[in-house]
């Protein structure tokens, strides 16, 4: 556990280290916030209605807001940095260190998470003061169930980041995957749209993937469509998806220790 939270601090230095990069990292995804807020806006607007698809106006954006904070917690350099690693060959570093391969990956993840998770959690939390009225505001309980599955369904995700940087030590690139990864998480996940809203085909098969459970899943809890009894059931699923990619993680890599060829040794 020492060496975590050492990795830990390392990850957050280097990730303020280029800050110019940090910076601009931090304002992109805002630039998309607004964009999206724009376009519901248009859409309540051009239907000229208070709610859509059975979610009320408030509740949408409500939903936008918090998912912003759950997706973006995590920008596209950390997300990659295993799969660049492995790609210019700097993985063995961390190969040979005395301490597990998973632990660092995940230090180094959630290193950027703290950093940019806390800056948009303060920033949403302050929309949230400025504009109540226009946004839906959860109970105490509500907003406790939230937190606990949120933090489950952060983990999720960096179990699932994992597992596909992974697989770059079977290829000869890293984009591919990456661009794969984005694209079905941000869709399943319920990052772009609510999964509420997909055409009952689609939101059966979300049900099956472990990808709701990062955004879409803890929304839910935020806006109260689920309940403690609900939430006992989706906490195990979401903890059982975990191990899930924990035992993954140690099969492929297993496989990868005992294939990998390093400069000729």
């Amino acid at each position: 556990m020492k060496n975590f939270w050492t990795y830990l601090k390392i990850s957050i230095k280097s990730k303020l280290y280029y800050r110019t990069s940090f910076i601009l990292n931090m304002i992109s995804p805002i630039i998309v916030l607004c964009g999206q807020v724009l376009l519901w806006k248009g859409i309540f607007k051009l239907n000229n209605a208070s709610d859509f698809a059975d979610m009320s106006r408030n509740a949408m954006f409500s939903y936008i807001l918090i998912a912003f904070v759950l997706n973006n917690s995590l920008n596209w350099s950390t997300e990659n940095s295993l799969s660049k690693d492995i790609r210019n060959g700097t993985v063995v570093s961390k190969m040979i260190r005395p301490t597990t391969f998973l632990s660092q990956n995940i230090a180094d993840m959630f290193g950027g998470v703290l950093i940019q998770g806390l800056f948009y959690t303060l920033l949403v939390i302050v929309i949230f003061f400025i504009a109540a009225k226009d946004l839906f505001v959860p109970s105490f309980s509500n907003l406790l169930l939230f937190v606990l599955s949120a933090i489950l369904g952060m983990i999720l995700r960096l179990m699932i980041n994992d597992f596909f940087s992974l697989l770059c030590f079977f290829v000869t690139g890293y984009l591919g995957i990456a661009w794969l990864k984005n694209a079905i998480t941000n869709f399943f996940s319920g990052a772009m749209i609510p999964i509420t809203l997909f055409p009952v085909t689609l939101k059966s098969i979300a049900g099956y993937l472990p990808f709701k459970y990062m955004i879409q899943v803890p929304i839910s809890f935020f806006l109260g469509e689920y309940t403690f009894a609900d939430g006992i059931k989706t906490y195990t699923v979401q903890i059982l998806w975990i191990l899930f990619f924990i035992i993954l993680h140690c099969l492929i890599y297993r496989k990868i220790r005992i294939n990998l060829v390093i400069a000729g040794g």
